[in-house]
């Protein structure tokens, strides 16, 4: 998983590449709801982030361009997964559907302003704008991104392509001694651990870190970063 900037303006691809349907919880560590897929998202249905709030993470007062955030450091293989007690069945639900949420509102709905409701300020710093594009360099272009995507309405005859993608998870859920909650995730071959913390009663996502083979090489079918569609 590449982890930089993405565009607001572009087609955004998030993690996966275009495959078709999403799997249930995975069998290891079987929970009651192990063998039966959490229902797909049907409509993005989030309240958008204040754009205001969202402008003020990627560019300063002057209308600058703020630095990216580092990234996390790539975990070297499975004995490196984060570790913890097992979470519970409730709290395995909860993470999935704000995975699934996201994934919908970004991937399907194209509303990033809703899309980015269900990630951290921290994470969120790093899901900025490609200030290296001259269309979204500026508060005002990526402002009328933002809004262009809450408001924009089918055109007739229009046909989306756009589908949930194939994914596997979560598994390994820990609860973690700072209280946030870790989970392995697969997405088209790119495995990705999700760390997720309690805000107002909401689990969000506020970290995601690569997971790479023994060799020390990103996993096979790791897609390249490209961005979303006003």
């Amino acid at each position: 998983m590449n982890r930089y900037r993405y565009s607001i303006v572009l087609a955004l691809t998030v993690l996966v590449t275009s495959s078709v349907t999403s799997g249930g919880v995975s069998a290891q560590e079987a929970s009651p709801a192990a063998g039966t897929p959490f229902p797909e998202p049907t409509a993005c249905t989030a309240e958008p982030l204040d754009i205001d709030s969202m402008l003020a993470l990627w560019f300063d007062p002057a209308g600058t361009p703020m630095a990216t955030p580092a990234i996390a450091t790539p975990l070297s293989g499975d004995a490196d997964l984060p570790q913890g007690t097992r979470a519970d069945v409730a709290t395995e639900v909860a993470i999935t559907e704000t995975t699934l949420n996201w994934i919908y509102c970004i991937e399907v709905a194209g509303e990033y302003a809703r899309g980015f409701s269900y990630l951290t300020d921290s994470l969120l710093a790093q899901f900025g704008p490609d200030v290296t594009n001259p269309g979204q360099d500026t508060p005002e272009e990526v402002r009328a991104a933002l809004e262009g995507q809450l408001i924009g309405t089918p055109i007739p005859g229009d046909i989306t392509l756009a589908r949930m993608p194939a994914m596997a998870g979560p598994r390994r859920i820990r609860l973690l001694d700072d209280g946030r909650v870790s989970a392995l995730w697969s997405f088209s071959g790119d495995r990705v651990v999700f760390i997720y913390a309690l805000q107002d009663d909401r689990w969000l996502i506020d970290e995601a870190i690569d997971l790479i083979d023994m060799q020390g090489t990103p996993t096979a079918g790791t897609p390249a970063a490209a961005t979303p569609a006003p």
